[in-house]
């Protein structure tokens, strides 16, 4: 390869990157977005779900990106590892800007809920540590930093246990007349939604680690039993 088509080649990795990296910014916007919503400013919540169509539209241009790389350069080895994961990661952000979107409709039905209103503590350090864990691993992604992707695919489980206490308190006081069954199960599958933007999130770290080292991280991701 010449020295002006490997010119060539370099600018359209980084300009995949740029693109992946941007729509990693753009989520956690809307993530933090939809998050601030609940607590501060409901009435904002539509206009955050219309914002959802960006994404979409970012991870078509990454595709049509990732295509015409392949057709046209045949990358291989970790070239070939940036393009694929690029795909992959895109696909995930994606996902995680709908489970956003999901949580900002369904928060319609237990926004203003006394009994819900009980539990934000702990839904404000849940949704405190989803987004961080968001921003963590799209700053590992910018900078191709390993150890800080490790860390929140071993973070996972701090997660998944504040799902599992704050499901539990639901449970209890459904059981207990305090919030309707109607309110608790929109509760429920939101946590639930936040808990699987972290297991998206933390399969972008995996996706990291791999572009980066050309292996998977070793050893099964730590999880808390499921409720």
């Amino acid at each position: 390869m010449n020295d002006h088509i490997s010119s060539a080649f370099n600018a359209d990795l980084a300009d995949l990157n740029t693109l992946t990296v941007s729509m990693g910014g753009m989520t956690i916007a809307q993530l933090v977005g939809v998050l601030d919503a609940l607590r501060h400013n409901p009435d904002s919540i539509d206009t955050l779900i219309k914002n959802d169509r960006n994404i979409d539209n970012l991870e078509a241009e990454i595709n049509t990106k990732v295509v015409e790389i392949i057709a046209s350069r045949a990358p291989v080895a970790k070239d070939l590892r940036v393009v694929l994961t690029s795909l992959k990661i895109a696909q995930m952000l994606e996902r995680i800007g709908d489970f956003a979107c999901s949580i900002g409709k369904r928060s319609r039905q237990f926004n203003n809920d006394q009994a819900v209103m009980d539990l934000q503590e702990n839904l404000n350090e849940m949704s405190d540590l989803a987004i961080s864990m968001l921003i963590d691993v799209v700053d590992a992604l910018k900078h191709s930093d390993v150890g800080k992707a490790l860390s929140v695919w071993q973070g996972d489980i701090n997660l998944d246990m504040h799902y599992h206490a704050i499901y539990k308190a639901i449970i209890t006081k459904m059981d207990e007349g305090e919030i309707p069954a109607s309110t608790g199960t929109q509760l429920i599958i939101s946590i639930k939604n936040l808990e699987r933007i972290g297991d998206y999130t933390t399969g972008i770290a995996e996706q990291v680690y791999f572009r980066i080292n050309g292996e998977d991280i070793e050893g099964r991701r730590p999880k808390k039993s499921t409720a």
